[in-house]
């Protein structure tokens, strides 16, 4: 993240920030009972290596933070179409026999398979 002064007291300043802390805490802080505050340094840390190397993220795609930052987001991203694509291709193979008792489907799969 890169560090931003913003207006005080306006939220949408602030937006991502905010949200990183709600779920920082609702991942970490309200789950775990610390005994110091060196326990919870420690806590808190795993959580943020584990945010930002780990957890897939909706919001870039379903890839890290530490993916995207890298740019091996797009990379990721074209893998997954492939394989989305080669898995398309098992299916329709696998299920030819079920779709012959009705020809309309299976002209509509063919040319849907001419478009892949």
């Amino acid at each position: 993240m890169i560090n931003e002064y913003s207006r005080p007291h306006l939220p949408q300043d602030s937006a991502e920030i905010e949200r990183f802390f709600r779920t920082l805490k609702q991942g970490e802080v309200y789950r775990e009972e610390y005994m110091d505050p060196y326990e919870a340094r420690d806590g808190i840390s795993y959580f943020i290596e584990y945010y930002n190397h780990r957890r897939p993220h909706q919001g870039i795609g379903f890839v890290t933070p530490y993916e995207r930052l890298t740019g091996q987001d797009e990379h990721i991203k074209k893998e997954r179409k492939i394989n989305s694509l080669y898995a398309q291709r098992i299916r329709m193979s696998k299920n030819k026999g079920l779709f012959l008792i009705c020809p309309e489907e299976t002209m509509s799969l063919t040319s849907l398979n001419k478009n892949i």
